[in-house]
C-alpha cells in the first residue's frame, strides 16, 4: 500500500490501519505520478473518475496526522527517499465544516468522545508494536502544526521496520479486532463505520 496523504479522520486511519495488519500488506510513504489515463489525457477530472494507471518512478511523499497511524498498520513499513512523515494532536471538528477547524468549545459528549480516542490510540499503538511514546510526542504538537519525524525518531519508536530480505523477518502477528464477524457478503473485507453506519 502507497500512502500520500496530508491526514484525515483518525478513526479511519485506525481501522485502514487495522486492515493493513489483518492482511499483512505492506506500507511505503511515496508519492507516484499518473502516466496514463484510460480512454484520455489525464486530467483532474479523469483522475477522480476514470481509471489511472501510475508510473513506477518513486518521489517524495507525504504521511501527516492520521495517514501516520494507518501507516504503522504495515507489516513491513518503508520510506521512499526524502518522504516524511509528520503528527501533531488529534481533535474534534465538525463534520459540517470544510476547512475542518478545531472545535473551540467542547460538550461534555465531546470531551467523551477525546478521552476514548486517547485510549484508543494507545491500545493501537501496543496492538501494532509501536512505542507509545509517539502519543505523547503528538499530544505536544498544536494541531495547527506538524512535527516531522526524523529517522531517528522512527527506528526509536519502531516505526519503520528493518529492510531485510521478506524471509528473514517474521510477519507480525494478525489483528484480532479486524474480519472476525464479518457478515459474509462482505467477502472478508472490513466493514468501516462513520456515525454507526458502515462506508466505502
Amino acid at each position: 500500500m502507497y500512502l500520500n496523504s496530508p491526514g484525515g479522520s483518525l478513526d479511519g486511519g485506525l481501522a485502514l490501519g487495522r486492515a493493513l495488519r489483518h492482511y499483512r500488506l505492506d506500507a511505503r510513504v511515496v508519492r507516484l505520478e499518473p502516466s496514463l489515463c484510460i480512454g484520455s489525457t489525464c486530467t483532474e477530472s479523469d483522475q477522480r473518475h476514470g481509471v489511472v494507471v501510475y508510473g513506477r518512478t518513486p518521489h517524495a511523499g507525504m504521511c501527516n496526522s492520521a495517514c501516520v497511524y494507518s501507516f504503522l498498520g504495515g507489516a513491513q513499513r518503508s520510506l521512499a527517499a526524502t518522504s516524511s512523515l509528520g503528527i501533531h494532536r488529534f481533535y474534534l471538528a465538525s463534520a459540517s465544516d470544510p476547512k475542518r477547524q478545531p472545535l473551540t468549545r467542547l460538550s461534555k459528549a465531546d470531551t467523551a468522545r477525546l478521552d476514548r480516542s486517547v485510549k484508543d490510540l494507545a491500545y493501537y499503538l501496543v496492538e501494532m508494536g509501536i512505542s507509545s511514546e509517539l502519543l505523547s510526542m503528538a499530544s505536544a504538537v498544536d494541531p495547527s502544526r506538524i512535527r516531522y519525524l526524523t529517522s531517528e525518531d522512527m527506528a526509536a519508536l519502531g516505526i519503520t521496520t528493518p529492510v531485510t530480505a521478506p524471509d528473514d523477518q517474521p510477519l507480525p502477528r494478525r489483528t484480532s479486532r479486524i474480519g472476525a464477524t464479518l457478515p459474509p457478503a462482505t467477502n472478508g473485507w472490513p466493514i468501516v463505520e462513520r456515525e454507526g453506519r458502515p462506508f466505502d
